[in-house]
């Protein structure tokens, strides 16, 4: 029985356009990805307008406004975002994020803190359509992800229907989340590991370029807290496993060890 393996993530100086490659993905711990959005928790409201936002529309009665958690258009706290508009009045707020990279994969997150009146929300990209709409109508913390196709979106949040409607929300992210890369995996068999109730465990060599967008910077690289999705069998599942260690690397590849 395979509990366990280790993941080596090797880089060696022969030229990689001579080896056979497979797909496995990386994916760097979310705390070390820079934040895409700006304002994204709402703490600041310079002239009344949501930090890093543009307010679209808003003719009387339609508002954007700041309250606090729990409270509807009109409350007086502070840290959220409030959306409140009239049947033949609307209002949304919209922000450009670049730079994105085509190609990799970035997950959004916002928490629906209130709905006191109307349908709730909707998340959009424009004028691209990276990803499909996203309609939020029950309060809870949402997340999804979405491959770039270009180099910077807007992102647009707006109410649902052309109705009254009255949202709070918080803690809008985007970040980067995973890019597939090309590596050359060797796969060993088990190996005696210590501290695995079996003995032992698969290991796992993965060769690949040390670049930070085809392969892997060992600049970027937090071990024991990034991963990488490797599957223990060509065409298999591959779940992310952490990397434990830069084993060897050179400028142009690298060996990483985890487990």
């Amino acid at each position: 029985m395979v509990n366990d393996f280790d993941t080596v993530l090797k880089e060696t100086a022969h030229v990689f356009s001579d080896v056979l490659g497979e797909p496995v993905t990386y994916y760097p711990k979310p705390e070390n990805s820079d934040e895409l959005v700006t304002g994204g928790d709402f703490s600041s409201w310079p002239g009344g307008v949501p930090n890093g936002w543009t307010v679209v529309g808003g003719e009387h009665p339609a508002e954007v406004t700041q309250v606090g958690t729990g409270e509807g258009n009109g409350g007086s706290g502070t840290g959220y975002c409030n959306i409140y508009t009239s049947e033949d009045n609307s209002v949304l707020i919209k922000q450009t994020l670049a730079p994105l990279v085509v190609g990799w994969s970035y997950k959004v997150s916002l928490k629906v803190d209130t709905i006191t009146e109307g349908e709730g929300i909707i998340v959009y990209d424009s004028p691209t359509t990276m990803f499909s709409d996203k309609f939020y109508a029950v309060p809870g913390t949402y997340t999804f992800t979405f491959v770039a196709t270009a180099t910077s979106m807007d992102l647009y949040i707006a109410r649902m229907e052309a109705e009254i409607t009255d949202v709070t929300f918080d803690d809008i992210s985007v970040k980067f989340y995973s890019r597939e890369i090309t590596a050359v995996v060797e796969r060993e068999g088990l190996q005696p590991v210590k501290g695995l109730p079996a003995g032992r465990s698969v290991l796992l060599t993965v060769d690949v370029e040390n670049d930070a967008e085809s392969g892997i910077s060992s600049d970027e690289i937090d071990t024991g807290a990034d991963e990488i999705g490797v599957p223990l069998r060509i065409g298999k599942a591959a779940p992310p496993r952490a990397i434990a260690k830069i084993v060897a690397q050179d400028a142009g590849r690298e060996v990483l060890a985890g487990g």
